[in-house]
């Protein structure tokens, strides 16, 4: 279908979060872009050639603030740099060699030339992927710590030793629903983690509610949402349009490069338009945004299924069941199968147990 004219992803208006560090500079091991915005989504706004001194002001997250001849641009802290202390012409050394500690297998046993390399690099030194032994890293502590430091994300670099992949994603999930007992975070603290809403107030209200709904009944699902998208936009649809349809179908779509989410006005207001219960309104919402996250998710997993549309059905049986476990006045199937069945079943058959298993769990007291 054909949708309005939608607005570019909207750039941080307002960083809370910005850190004000003591200056300093940075050398670029090779080409870099200097972002708009402290977000891999955000517009490339400056690209430097390998050796040139960058000024770095401030810190975001895992992104540096670089003042650029006056400007105010952003370079993410996990690509090829060295800080230096003065400008003169460091040796060259074979791979880079960052004063900060070594946490990318990028600076380890690889050469990496660009984000996704280094990103990648990332994530397999957390996973202790690298294949040529790391350098002498300080432990995690065995005990809990006092508090997080502020570009860690996971409770594995808080309170526990993580030693699998499941471990260490069960520990990122676990922090993003406040639940490392060495670090609890604000109620706004938690909402920050929240991909941006686009839209009329009335949609920004529903997809907001939907979104608490799931955070406060459903952390599990909640997490998928949050964690797959970067932005949440309304494709303003009338009444009388929505009325004019066939079968009184709305619309939602997934933009899988950019993570972005477009829902149709009448997604939200369904039920409202038809004269029945907002409860129903904002359970179908919920629905929806499992459905689309679903879509980023695989795309970003690089997964191609024969028939993406029923995968990405298991998502809204799990949200269905995680908010209402007995449906009244709703009957909600995948092929047949009974939504409550079908969750059931995935959790016995560990078929993403982490996110079927909860609502189970739930139900019977564990």
């Amino acid at each position: 279908m054909k949708f309005k004219a939608i607005a570019a992803v909207v750039a941080f208006a307002v960083l809370l979060g910005i850190t004000s560090a003591q200056e300093y500079s940075i050398r670029a091991n090779r080409g870099l872009n200097l972002r708009a915005a402290p977000s891999r989504t955000a517009a490339i706004a400056d690209t430097v050639r390998p050796g040139t001194i960058l000024q770095v002001v401030g810190e975001f997250n895992r992104w540096l603030k670089i003042n650029r001849n006056g400007r105010e641009v952003w370079l993410a802290d996990w690509v090829d740099f060295s800080r230096v202390d003065s400008i003169a012409p460091p040796e060259s050394p074979a791979l880079p060699a960052p004063t900060a500690p070594i946490d990318n297998c990028c600076n380890v046993d690889r050469q990496c030339q660009s984000d996704l390399d280094w990103m990648a690099g990332w994530q397999a030194y957390q996973n202790g992927q690298c294949a040529a032994p790391a350098q002498p890293q300080p432990a995690t502590p065995a005990q809990p710590v006092a508090s997080a430091p502020a570009n860690v994300d996971n409770c594995c670099l808080v309170d526990r030793q993580c030693q699998s992949d499941d471990e260490w994603e069960n520990g990122y999930w676990a922090f993003q629903n406040n639940q490392c007992p060495a670090a609890r975070r604000t109620a706004a603290a938690r909402k920050s983690f929240r991909p941006p809403i686009e839209g009329s107030a009335g949609f920004v209200r529903e997809v907001s509610a939907s979104l608490d709904w799931l955070e406060r009944q459903a952390p599990e699902w909640y997490n998928y949402v949050i964690s797959g998208t970067n932005l949440i936009v309304e494709v303003p649809v009338s009444p009388d349009e929505f009325a004019s349809r066939p079968n009184e179908m709305c619309t939602a779509l997934a933009r899988s490069p950019d993570r972005i989410i477009l829902l149709e006005t009448c997604i939200t207001h369904k039920y409202q338009w038809l004269g029945r219960s907002a409860f129903n309104e904002r359970l179908n919402t919920a629905e929806i945004l499992a459905h689309e996250a679903c879509h980023l998710h695989t795309y970003a997993a690089g997964i191609r299924y024969e028939d993406e549309e029923y995968e990405c059905h298991k998502p809204m049986m799990g949200v269905t069941v995680a908010l209402v476990p007995y449906p009244r006045n709703r009957r909600v199937f995948l092929e047949g199968e009974p939504a409550l069945s079908v969750v059931r079943r995935f959790c016995a058959e560990g078929f993403s147990p982490e996110l079927y298993c909860p609502a189970i769990q739930r139900l019977q007291g564990g």
